[in-house]
């Protein structure tokens, strides 16, 4: 699944519509979706209010995701401003310990050109 488009609210809906689909497709359980729908969900929210705050304009939110026959792995990039701290934060700060909590892997990184990256895996179970 490739998906990208501008990051505002209305985005998320169309966001979740193609995530959801695209885990129907690979057969995924009840618990894995639950966990993937929460976590990608966060990281998206995250572009929404942290990435762009210092734009005049929304950027892009990319997300990709692919599913084996052992893993499902879901990049969500962004080409914001990167990760800093924000004491004025919208938020509760709760997102990235819910996304560790939610997935097997999650690595979090600044890309090179600038924004960031929130690379999750899940394992799929017997």
């Amino acid at each position: 699944m490739s998906f990208r488009a501008v990051a505002e609210p209305a985005t998320l809906g169309s966001l979740r519509d193609a995530l959801g689909a695209f885990l129907d497709e690979t057969g995924a359980g009840e618990q894995l979706r639950f966990d993937v729908m929460l976590a990608v969900s966060e990281a998206a929210n995250n572009v929404l209010l942290h990435a762009y705050r210092t734009c005049a304009q929304p950027g892009a939110i990319r997300v990709a995701a692919t599913a084996g026959t052992e893993r499902i792995e879901v990049t969500i990039e962004d080409d914001g401003g990167g990760l800093a701290p924000r004491p004025d934060s919208p938020g509760a700060g709760l997102g990235l310990p819910m996304m560790a909590q939610l997935t097997d892997d999650l690595d979090v990184r600044r890309l090179p050109a600038g924004g960031t990256s929130v690379a999750m895996a899940w394992r799929r179970t017997a």
